[in-house]
């Protein structure tokens, strides 16, 4: 009886497997979304390089772990095949994708969350700050604000959010 019911399982998974994917298109592999400008609505990763009163200069990135990160690796020179499986500690690397700074216009309410602007004895936390905090913070550089990626949100055509990425 188990036999059974898991072949007509099995049977019926690839029916609607099959038939899901008559008539659709194949979706563009994600390198390509992510790497488009002008930049549609949605959330993108990538380095701020400087941050005005409305705009930011925003560099798309492509975050890579596993096989992906590693093959990136090599083709970088950052390891060999040998060392594959070794050479990416935190198992991510993240790949510029272009090296092509793009004007973003920033909504005047644009949400900026950075998590370790303020880390202490409560550790890494989601703090809100201004806009003008921010390119305060950015456009130092002497500091580390501008090297670190970054999610950007557009929706409008405008940036709405701006949140860092916590790297340990």
């Amino acid at each position: 009886m188990k036999y059974t019911l898991g072949i007509a399982v099995l049977i019926s998974v690839a029916i609607v497997s099959f038939w899901a994917g008559v008539g659709s298109v194949e979706a563009p592999e994600p390198e390509t979304i992510e790497t488009q400008a002008p930049f549609r609505d949605g959330v993108y990763l990538g380095f701020i390089h400087y941050a005005g009163s409305d705009s930011i200069s925003f560099d798309d990135a492509i975050w890579l772990s596993g096989k992906e990160g590693q093959d990136h690796a090599i083709e970088r020179g950052l390891c060999t095949e040998e060392t594959r499986t070794d050479c990416l500690p935190n198992d991510y690397i993240i790949k510029n994708a272009d090296e092509k700074d793009e004007e973003l216009s920033v909504s005047a309410d644009a949400k900026i969350v950075m998590q370790t602007y303020d880390a202490g004895e409560f550790g890494i936390m989601d703090k809100e700050i201004s806009l003008d905090e921010f390119a305060h913070l950015l456009n130092d550089k002497g500091s580390h604000w501008n090297k670190l990626p970054y999610n950007v949100t557009i929706h409008g055509g405008k940036v709405v959010k701006i949140e860092e990425i916590y790297i340990p």
